[in-house]
C-alpha cells in the first residue's frame, strides 16, 4: 500500500503578505513549499525586500521552489501584476492555490477612526482579496483552493478593533459567497482560517498573550505560524475536497469559549446584584432570573440608582480603560527579553509606515482578543519622566561644566529637586522656625489683638470664610460652605461668647477651620497673586483689606502655628475631616512655596485616603465628600510624584478603580415645593455641578499621565532603550497614547474651557483647540456659563504637558544616539514625533506667560515642567536635526520660559537655583552656536 500524504507536488501557490520570515504568511509559504508547491512570496514595502528574499532563499535551500514579487494588491492592476509575474516566473499557465493573507489594521473606537485609516483597511483587507481573486480564478483549474486568512476578531465584536473586525467579517462573508459562486461551476473550494493568539515578530513572547493563553485548550502556550500553516496545508490539499465555505478557527478553542458557548444574555456588569456578586451571567428574565428563582430571592437591579454619568465623562472612562488594557498588554510583551538580543540602533527594523505583511502577521493575534489587565496602572516607584532625568543628560552636564570653567559656577546638586530638600540655615519662613503655640484655640489674646473687638474679630473671620469659598475652593473644592459656617458658629459660641451649651468642636473639624482661615488670609493679602514688573522684580498687588499685608501675614502664621499643633494631634485620625485638614495644609504650604512641607502633607493625606478607601465595603455607598477628597489628593500627590522620587508613592492609585468620581448633582440643597429656589441657592447648585466636572476631568487626565509614566518612563522598562526595536516600539505606543490624550480634550465639556468674563481666550487660534463646541453638556440646565480663568489655563497647560511627556522619549532617543541617527530607518517618523514634543514645550510655556500667576495652586510642578521644557528647547538649538524642527520664535520662547520661572520663583524661592542653571546652559549653548556657526 502506498503511503498517503498531503503532497502538493506540481501545484503553484500565491501567498500574499508573506515577506516577513517569522510571520504567518511566511510560515504558510514555507509549509506549502516543503510539501511540493511552487510558491510566490509577496510583499509591498521596500523595507521588507531583504526579508522576503530570505524567505525564498530558505525555501530554495530546502529544495523547494519560490519566487519573490513586490507590489500592491489594492488595485486591479496591482493584483493582475502579481498573477502575471507568478505565471511568468514559474513558466506556467495556471495557479492552483491562493492564500489571501495580507492585511492591515485600525486600532481604536469607530468614532476615533479617520478616513484614511478606514480606507486603507478596506482597500487591503477587502478589496485586495477581491482583486487578487478576480485575477486568479480565471487561471485556476478545477480542484483549485482559496484560503482567506480571517481573524477571531470577526466573531468576537472586539470594541478595540471594530474597523479591523468589520473587514475580516467581510472576508468571512465573501468566503461563503465565493464557495457557492465557484464551487459547482469551477470546482474551487473557498475557506476562511481565523488565527487566535499567535507568536509573531511583533509579539515575540507568550507573556504578551497571557490572558488569552489561559483560555487555550490544546496547550499552555500561544500559537505559532506553523500551527496556522499546517491548518492551511490541510485545506489546500486534495483531502479537503469536501470542505468549503467554512470558518475554521485556529485558536485552540478560543473562539468557541468566547463566542459560541453562551446565549445572548445580560453581561455581568448589568446583571442583578445576586448574580453580579457571584460573577455569573444573568438571563434578565422577569420577574426573576434563573439563579434568583432557584435561591428564592428577588432580582434587584441597581444600575438605575447609580448617578447618571455625563456622556463626555463616560467617554473618558471607557477610553481610559480601553487604553490601559491595550497598553498594559503591549508593555508586558517583552518583559523577559533574550539577553543575547542585539543592542543599539538596529538597521534591520522597519520604519513607522506599517507594512502590509507586518499587519497581516500580527493582527490575527492578541490585539484582536479582549484582554483583562494583568496588573493595575499605578505611577511607578521610580521613573524618568521628571526634570531630574533631563538634568542628568550627558549633554546637559557637559554644557554646565563648560560654564563652570568660565567662572559661572553654581551650587552643586545631584538632582534638579535636591535643592527643595536641603536645610538652609538662613531660611526665614515663619512656618519653619516658629515655636509651638500655647493653645490651639482660635480666640486668644493674640488673635483678638489684630482687631478692635470680639465682634469685629468674629465679623472679619466670618468674612474670611466667605472669601475662602470665593477664591480658594474653586481650585480645590473639598468643602461645603454650610459645613464650615456651622463649625465656625460653634467655635465662636463657646470661645468668643462663652456659651457652654454648645458642643465642643472635634479636633479634625477644628483643624479644618484653622487652615481654611490661613488660606483665606493668604489670598486676602494678595501674596498668592504674583506679577513681575518691567525689571523682572516681584510686584504683588496691595490688599484691599483695612489690615495691612504685614498684619494679615502675621495673623496667618499665628493661625498656622495652631494648625500644626492640631495636625500633630490628629495625625493618626483616619476620618474624612482629618484627611481634609492635612490636604488643605499641603495646599497652604504649596501656596507659600514650601515644597518639602507641601509634599509631606500631600503624602500623609494620600496614605489616609488609601486606608479609608480600602475600608469601604464592595457595595457600600461612598460619600461624595470622600470622593472629592480622594481625587483631589490623587491629583495633588501624583503631580508631586511626577517630579519627586524621594519616597515611594502612598499607594493611593491602588483604589482608583474603586472610588467613583464626584456625583454630578448635589443633594444638599433641597427646595420646598412651595418656595422658589433662591438665586444664591441656584448659583451654589450650579457651582457644585461645575466642581464635579472639574474634578472628573482633571482626575482622568492625571490618571492618563500616570499611565504614560508606567508604560514609557518606568525604570523597570528601561531595558527597552537598549534594544534594536526601541524606536519602533515607541512609535507604536505613542500613537495609542496620543490618540487617547487627544480624545480626552476633544470631549471636554465646553464650559470648562470658557470664561464667563471672556478675559482669557479659551479656544485660541489653534485649529486643534480642545474646546468641544458640540458638547452634550451645553444642554444641561443651570450649569455655570464659564470656568475660572486660572483653572482654564491649568487645563490647557495639562494638554501641552501631555503632548510633551508622550513624545519626549523621541527627543532623548535622538540626543543619546545622535551619531547613528542619520542612518536609522525610522528617522523621519522619530523627527515628526520629536516636533510634537517641541510643540508641546512651546505651547506650555506660552500658556503660562501671563501677567499674574496664582500661587494657591502650588507652582512647584508647573515650574519644574517649565524648567525641563526650557532645557529641551535649549538643547534642540545646538543639535542640527532638532534645530530644524523648532518654530521661528524659539529663542523668544526660551526667554519666556526663563521669565516664567523667574515669576514662579517669587513663590518658590528655590527656583532661583534653577534659573541660574538655565542661565549657565544658555551661556554655554550660545557659545557652541557661535563656534559652530549654527
Amino acid at each position: 500500500m502506498a503511503i498517503d500524504t498531503l503532497s502538493l507536488q506540481g501545484k503553484i501557490a500565491i501567498v500574499t503578505g508573506s515577506g516577513r520570515e517569522n510571520g504567518i504568511g511566511a510560515g504558510i509559504a514555507i509549509v506549502l513549499a516543503r510539501n511540493g508547491a511552487a510558491v510566490t512570496i509577496h510583499y509591498v514595502n521596500d523595507s521588507t525586500t531583504q526579508r522576503a528574499h530570505a524567505v525564498a532563499d530558505k525555501i530554495k535551500a530546502d529544495g523547494g521552489k519560490a519566487i519573490v514579487i513586490q507590489g500592491s494588491i489594492e488595485t486591479p492592476q496591482g493584483a493582475q501584476h502579481l498573477v502575471d509575474e507568478t505565471l511568468k516566473g514559474f513558466n506556467a499557465d495556471h495557479v492552483d492555490i491562493l492564500v489571501n493573507n495580507a492585511g492591515v489594521g485600525v486600532f481604536g473606537e469607530t468614532l476615533m477612526a479617520n478616513q484614511s485609516d478606514i480606507t486603507q483597511a478596506f482597500d487591503v483587507n477587502v478589496k485586495g482579496p477581491i482583486f487578487v481573486a478576480q485575477a486568479v480564478v480565471p487561471v485556476m483549474p478545477p480542484g483549485g483552493r482559496i484560503v482567506n486568512i480571517s481573524s477571531i476578531a470577526s466573531k468576537l465584536g472586539d470594541d478595540s478593533v471594530p474597523i479591523y473586525g468589520a473587514t475580516k467579517a467581510a472576508i468571512d462573508s465573501l468566503t461563503w459567497s465565493w464557495a457557492k459562486e465557484w464551487g459547482r461551476s469551477k470546482k474551487i473550494t473557498v475557506n476562511s482560517v481565523a488565527p487566535g493568539p499567535v507568536t509573531t515578530d511583533s509579539n515575540p513572547y507568550e507573556e504578551f498573550q497571557k490572558p488569552s493563553i489561559d483560555i487555550t485548550r490544546a496547550a499552555d502556550r500561544a500559537g505559532t505560524p506553523e500551527d496556522i500553516a499546517d491548518a492551511v496545508l490541510l485545506l489546500v490539499s486534495e483531502k479537503a475536497r469536501w470542505i468549503t465555505g467554512q470558518y475554521i478557527s485556529t485558536s485552540s478553542h478560543w473562539t468557541n469559549m468566547s463566542y459560541n458557548s453562551f446565549s445572548y444574555r445580560r453581561r455581568v456588569t448589568q446583571a442583578c446584584v445576586n448574580c453580579r456578586m457571584r460573577k455569573t451571567r444573568c438571563d434578565a428574565a422577569e420577574p426573576k432570573c434563573g439563579l434568583c428563582t432557584t435561591q428564592n430571592v428577588d432580582c434587584v437591579y441597581r444600575d438605575a440608582r447609580q448617578p447618571k454619568i455625563d456622556y463626555n465623562t463616560q467617554v473618558l472612562l471607557e477610553r481610559m480603560q480601553l487604553l490601559e488594557d491595550r497598553i498594559l498588554s503591549n508593555s508586558s510583551s517583552t518583559a523577559r527579553q533574550n539577553p543575547g538580543e542585539s543592542r543599539g540602533l538596529g538597521t534591520e527594523q522597519p520604519a513607522l509606515v506599517e507594512q502590509v505583511e507586518r499587519q497581516s502577521d500580527t493582527l490575527h493575534v492578541g490585539n484582536t482578543v479582549p484582554q483583562e489587565p494583568v496588573f493595575e496602572v499605578q505611577i511607578p516607584l521610580s521613573h524618568t519622566a521628571n526634570a531630574n532625568h533631563v538634568f542628568s543628560w550627558r549633554l546637559v552636564q557637559e554644557l554646565l561644566s563648560e560654564t563652570s570653567k568660565d567662572g559661572h559656577d553654581i551650587q552643586a546638586h545631584c538632582d534638579a529637586t535636591d535643592v527643595f530638600f536641603h536645610h538652609r540655615p538662613n531660611n526665614s519662613h515663619p512656618s519653619t522656625r516658629s515655636h509651638p503655640p500655647s493653645s490651639w484655640n482660635l480666640f486668644d489674646r493674640i488673635t483678638e489683638s489684630f482687631h478692635n473687638s470680639v465682634d469685629d474679630t468674629v465679623l472679619r473671620l466670618c468674612g474670611l470664610i466667605h472669601l475662602y469659598f470665593t477664591d480658594v475652593n474653586i481650585f480645590f473644592p473639598l468643602l461645603l460652605k454650610s459645613d464650615m459656617i456651622e463649625i465656625f458658629e460653634a467655635v465662636i459660641g463657646r470661645e468668643a461668647y462663652g456659651d457652654e451649651r454648645i458642643s465642643v468642636v472635634e479636633m479634625p473639624q477644628y483643624g479644618l477651620l484653622l487652615v481654611v482661615l490661613c488660606l483665606a488670609l493668604l489670598s486676602s493679602s494678595g501674596r498668592s497673586n504674583i506679577r513681575l514688573d518691567g525689571k523682572g522684580e516681584d510686584r504683588r498687588p496691595s490688599s484691599n483689606s483695612d489690615d495691612t499685608v504685614e498684619a494679615q501675614t502675621r495673623l496667618m502664621y499665628h493661625l498656622w502655628d495652631k494648625v500644626r499643633l492640631v495636625l500633630g494631634y490628629i495625625s493618626t485620625d483616619m476620618s474624612i475631616a482629618a484627611a481634609q485638614s492635612s490636604m488643605l495644609a499641603s495646599i497652604f504650604m504649596g501656596a507659600c512655596g514650601q515644597v518639602a512641607e507641601a509634599f509631606h502633607w500631600a503624602h500623609a493625606t494620600a496614605v489616609k485616603c488609601e486606608s479609608m478607601a480600602r475600608s469601604y465595603a464592595k457595595n457600600e455607598p461612598i460619600p461624595d465628600s470622600f470622593r472629592r477628597l480622594y481625587w483631589i489628593s490623587f491629583i495633588y500627590e501624583c503631580d508631586f510624584i511626577s517630579e519627586i522620587s524621594v519616597i515611594s508613592p502612598s499607594g493611593i492609585a491602588r483604589s482608583e478603580n474603586k472610588i467613583p468620581y464626584p456625583a454630578f448633582t448635589t443633594q444638599n440643597y433641597a427646595v420646598s415645593p412651595s418656595a422658589p429656589e433662591s438665586s444664591e441657592m441656584n448659583s451654589t447648585r450650579s457651582q457644585e455641578e461645575l466642581v464635579a466636572f472639574q474634578i472628573t476631568t482633571n482626575s482622568a487626565i492625571r490618571r492618563f499621565l500616570n499611565t504614560v509614566n508606567s508604560v514609557v518612563y518606568d525604570d523597570k522598562e528601561q531595558f527597552r532603550t537598549r534594544q534594536s526595536n526601541y524606536a519602533c516600539w515607541l512609535l507604536r505606543i505613542s500613537e495609542d497614547l496620543w490618540s487617547h490624550h487627544s480624545a480626552i480634550y476633544r470631549n471636554l465639556p465646553e464650559f470648562l474651557l470658557t470664561n464667563s468674563s471672556q478675559d482669557v481666550s479659551m479656544a485660541g487660534t489653534d485649529t486643534e483647540s480642545p474646546a468641544s463646541l458640540q458638547s452634550p453638556t451645553a444642554r444641561i440646565r443651570d450649569l455655570p456659563t464659564g470656568n475660572n480663568s486660572w483653572n482654564i489655563l491649568r487645563l490647557k497647560g495639562r494638554y501641552y504637558a501631555g503632548q510633551y511627556i508622550i513624545h519626549r522619549p523621541f527627543i532623548e532617543f535622538i540626543v543619546l544616539n545622535i551619531d547613528n541617527f542619520e542612518t536609522h530607518p525610522s528617522k523621519d517618523a522619530v523627527l515628526k514625533k520629536s516636533k510634537s514634543c517641541l510643540d508641546g514645550c512651546v505651547g506650555f510655556i506660552k500658556v503660562f506667560d501671563v501677567e499674574t500667576v496664582n500661587a494657591l495652586t502650588c507652582l512647584f510642578p508647573t515650574g519644574m515642567v517649565t524648567f525641563t521644557m526650557t532645557i529641551i528647547l535649549m538643547i534642540s538649538t545646538i543639535i542640527p536635526v532638532l534645530h530644524g524642527l523648532l518654530p521661528i520664535d524659539a529663542e523668544e520662547v526660551i526667554e519666556t520660559g526663563k521669565r516664567n520661572l523667574l515669576r514662579f520663583s517669587q513663590s518658590v524661592t528655590q527656583f532661583e537655583w534653577h534659573i541660574q542653571v538655565l542661565e549657565n546652559l544658555d551661556r554655554a549653548r550660545r557659545a557652541r552656536i557661535a563656534r559652530r556657526g549654527i
